[in-house]
């Protein structure tokens, strides 16, 4: 990346995390390059041991690489924003593809007020449907029955907003919009409830605030949980339509049902506190759609595993209850 001529945004280090990803981790890098204008840095925390990641870094001697054995994301998230010194850090997964506006967009957003604290924007999937939510709402639409379940659930539990970019619902779900190609069409920058640390620019100073990402999440929700907190503390989250990037998200499911449904269920205790009637039903139906969606796994393919979910969300329920009783530490280290 040295014969980049380009200027350079010295307040910013950009922060891409891999595990042994190798073809992922250097279409990134080279996205990056590709940026109107450089970071003052590019650093890539390493969360794994194989000899073809290290081949990618050879290629780019001015990439710092931070090898981070943790096993749960947050102590990698946090490894990041600790290891730079700039005032901004830009996050990437692995499998994020930036365009070349990214940075200076995001940037100009985040300069245009103080109490911005994170700008992120479209991160529109390459493949679709994006993830297992979304294949859910659309095989559920493939049928009339379907069709009347997916349009409760949107108004139910979703308040009407399903399909927008960064949208937490007072039952705690979260819209999908923001990895639709629609979504650049958004007019304007707009503030909302989440982003993601797929592809986000974050101020140092924000993050530090509030002591960064809590490690009693694993591997789910650990941004999401940091994104409440910084607009507790009144930092606005910005989505701008420019700040595009492209997950090349790989279909199936990527983690542990398990971790999925502990690292729900801690999200929901932490953070749902519905207002209204509508959120307590709504709140009631999404930890129902998630209960639902592992039986219909387990039947679907013939296994027990995703029954790991359930175990999951009840270890997450034990282990919340055990925290407000004082009986347990907050963080988890490996």
């Amino acid at each position: 990346m040295t014969d980049h001529t380009t200027a350079v945004h010295n307040s910013v280090s950009l922060v891409i995390t891999t595990r042994e990803r190798p073809a992922d981790l250097r279409r990134c890098l080279e996205a990056v390059h590709r940026l109107k204008q450089l970071p003052a840095e590019v650093v890539v925390v390493n969360n794994g041991r194989d000899a073809a990641t290290t081949a990618v870094l050879a290629d780019y001697p001015a990439v710092r690489e931070i090898v981070e054995t943790a096993r749960h994301l947050p102590q990698i998230f946090n490894r990041a924003w600790q290891s730079v010194n700039t005032p901004l850090v830009g996050y990437f997964a692995d499998d994020a593809e930036p365009e070349p506006q990214w940075l200076d967009a995001a940037i100009e957003t985040m300069e245009s007020d103080p109490k911005v604290g994170v700008v992120t924007g479209p991160i529109i999937s390459t493949i679709w449907p994006a993830g297992e939510i979304h294949r859910l709402y659309l095989a559920a639409r493939n049928n009339p029955a379907g069709r009347w379940l997916t349009h409760g659930y949107n108004k139910i539990v979703m308040d009407g907003q399903l399909m927008a970019p960064g949208y937490l619902a007072d039952s705690c779900a979260y819209s999908l919009g923001a990895s639709l190609a629609e979504s650049r069409d958004i007019p304007r920058p707009v503030d909302i409830d989440l982003a993601t640390t797929t592809s986000m620019l974050v101020r140092r100073s924000a993050i530090n605030d509030v002591g960064g990402f809590r490690l009693r999440y694993r591997f789910n929700h650990a941004d999401g949980d940091l994104f409440i907190r910084l607009k507790q503390r009144g930092f606005r989250i910005v989505f701008d339509p420019r700040v595009v990037a492209h997950h090349h998200v790989r279909p199936g499911p990527s983690r542990s049902p398990y971790f999925v449904g502990r690292d729900s269920m801690i999200f929901l205790m932490d953070h749902c506190r519905p207002r209204s009637l509508r959120g307590r039903a709504g709140a009631t139906i999404h930890i129902g759609t998630l209960a639902a969606y592992w039986l219909y796994q387990m039947v679907s393919r013939r296994s027990i595993r995703p029954l790991a979910g359930l175990a999951g969300m009840a270890a997450g329920v034990r282990e919340s209850l055990l925290l407000i009783s004082g009986k347990s530490e907050e963080t988890h280290t490996d």
